[in-house]
Parts: structure tokens; C-alpha cells; sequence
């Protein structure tokens, strides 16, 4: 019973971690679809949404919060972001 219960506590955490690391990663995507819609208009915004949704590394989100700055205009940041 004792492993039952420590198991059922296990699970308890590791659903709660992984709640707030979907929470994060949500959080960050807004964000950064709210800088994406800033610098290159709500249509580019439109296009890259359901790419930034699908992405689930903090790693890669970070990469394009960099290309909203770095790229020359819409047409690079979105040809990046279809390379990925």
C-alpha cells in the first residue's frame, strides 16, 4: 500500500511540474506573439501562430524572440520561421 500511495504523491508532482512548464511555455508564446504583431503587423502575427503553438522548447522561442529583432522585415522573420 505504501508504494501505492507514494506513487499516486509521484504522480501528484510530476503533473504539477508539468502544468507549470505548459504554463510557461504559453506564456511565452503570447508574448511573443504580441512582439511579432508589434514589429511586423497582426496578418504576420496571424501566419505565425499556429508555428509558435506547435513549438514546446523555451530554447527555440528564445531563438525567435531574437529574429522579431534581428530580421530586416517580415519576409525574412516568417522564412526563418517556416525553416524550423
Amino acid at each position: 500500500m505504501q508504494g501505492h500511495t507514494r506513487g499516486r504523491i509521484e504522480g501528484k508532482i510530476e503533473g504539477k511540474v508539468e502544468g507549470k512548464i505548459e504554463g510557461l511555455l504559453e506564456g511565452e508564446q503570447a508574448i511573443l506573439l504580441r512582439q511579432i504583431s508589434h514589429r511586423f503587423g497582426k496578418i504576420t502575427a496571424a501566419q505565425a501562430k499556429p508555428l509558435i503553438d506547435a513549438i514546446q522548447s523555451r530554447d527555440v522561442l528564445e531563438t525567435i524572440a531574437n529574429w522579431v529583432i534581428d530580421c530586416a522585415d517580415k519576409e525574412e522573420f516568417l522564412t526563418k520561421l517556416r525553416g524550423i
